[in-house]
């Protein structure tokens, strides 16, 4: 009993110590930084951001849908209250330039504040700030104009940095929703597989430990630059908001295929012999050939994928090749069985309506067969499965 316990303990540690950096994981965009070093986008790009006033062409967009356009009062007593925020250097409307050190009167480039409709219902003004267009005060900011009290009616923010927080906020409002739904769908399906309440919560459990592992070490290398320089990446200080969760999805499929494959051979030598010992050795024994050279494979795959010089690209496949590994070789060939060994009988245990439900409705790989009566390992409760199966 020893062995196991410690085997469960230290691998269970390193996921664990694996998945640390997650938590602080920084949710952004995509920049030209994803791009090689050489390629004319990105050159451009950090050109006009290095030598030249970026600010100027990211600015602040605000909208007021209920203030005119030619009122005057109203948008100067709007263009002073933005400007007085932290970190504004120039405010831009129908009437001019607002800055600091004075006023630039309007040209023609003040018309596009105008509506082209010959409506002068709603405006819009840009906003331009002092820091660099990542800067994190810049949320700071954006949140600030948003919270205005004006007696027109609210403000809407637009602009580059605004889009990027809205697309955070929106996607990662969503993912308890959508993890929700996974795991109810995981655990009913694994529930009419085997007929055990506690094998499922484990699979699930074990599944969300390795893949925040794999996030976690996606935080330290590319957010953190951990073997930035190895790699050819250049660090942003963000994750793409979109990659991990594409990335979870796919490798949660993955690891639960293997779960599947895994769990079948086991359930199946359990009917037989009502040995959980023997069945998890069986199944180990059968299926973990297959799981290992298919978690090989797969990382050769991602590997490849992973040569790319395309920053998001190569953090795909690094993130799921660890995904797959980890998964095979940790997950399924140590902790499952660790566990699934200290658990017992209690793998297969279920409260005695959903056990009679499973009887009647479960998934079944073949119809189960009676166990011969002079087999001292088989149990009631196997009977009672083949008895009620063979309509007896």
């Amino acid at each position: 009993m020893k062995r196991p316990v410690i085997w469960l303990l230290a691998v269970a540690a390193f996921l664990v110590f694996l998945a640390l950096p997650f938590f602080r994981l920084d949710p952004g965009r995509i920049d030209e930084r994803v791009l090689p070093d050489d390629l004319d986008a990105r050159v451009t790009a950090e050109t006009i951001q290095d030598r030249m006033n970026w600010s100027n062409f990211n600015p602040i967009q605000v909208a007021a849908p209920g203030l005119d356009a030619d009122d005057e009062e109203g948008i100067r007593d709007l263009t002073s209250r933005i400007q007085e925020l932290d970190g504004v250097v120039r405010v831009g409307n129908p009437f001019g330039f607002f800055r600091d050190d004075g006023l630039v009167p309007p040209t023609w480039l003040n018309e596009h504040f105008v509506p082209t409709d010959g409506n002068a219902a709603g405006t819009w003004i840009d906003v331009v700030y002092w820091w660099d267009f990542d800067d994190p005060r810049i949320e700071d900011l954006i949140a600030s104009i948003r919270d205005l009290d004006t007696p027109y009616s609210q403000l809407l923010v637009g602009g580059n940095n605004a889009t990027v927080i809205d697309t955070v906020d929106s996607v990662t409002a969503r993912i308890p929703a959508a993890l929700a739904v996974i795991a109810i769908v995981t655990l009913v399906l694994l529930f009419f597989m085997t007929g055990s309440v506690l094998i499922p919560i484990k699979a699930v459990v074990l599944n969300l430990l390795s893949l925040t592992a794999m996030l976690g070490a996606l935080v330290w290398i590319f957010q953190d630059g951990n073997f930035a320089e190895t790699l050819g990446v250049t660090v942003s200080g963000k994750i793409d908001i979109f990659t991990p969760i594409l990335m979870f999805c796919i490798a949660f499929g993955l690891s639960m295929d293997y779960e599947v494959f895994l769990l079948t051979r086991i359930k199946e030598e359990y009917d037989l012999t009502g040995d959980n010992d023997q069945a998890i050795r069986v199944g180990i024994g059968q299926t973990g050939p297959v799981v290992t050279a298919a978690a090989v494979l797969l990382a050769i795959v991602f590997v490849a994928i992973a040569t790319s010089g395309v920053v998001i690209v190569k953090m795909f496949g690094i993130g799921l090749a660890l995904a797959v590994i980890t998964d095979a070789f940790l997950v399924r060939a140590t902790i499952t069985p660790a566990l699934m060994k200290l658990a017992g009988r209690l793998n297969w245990w279920a409260p005695g309506p959903l056990r009679r439900f499973h009887l009647r409705w479960g998934i079944w790989e073949t119809d189960p067969v009676v166990v011969p009566a002079g087999q001292a390992t088989a149990d009631a409760d196997t009977h009672k499965l083949a008895s009620a199966s063979l309509g007896d």
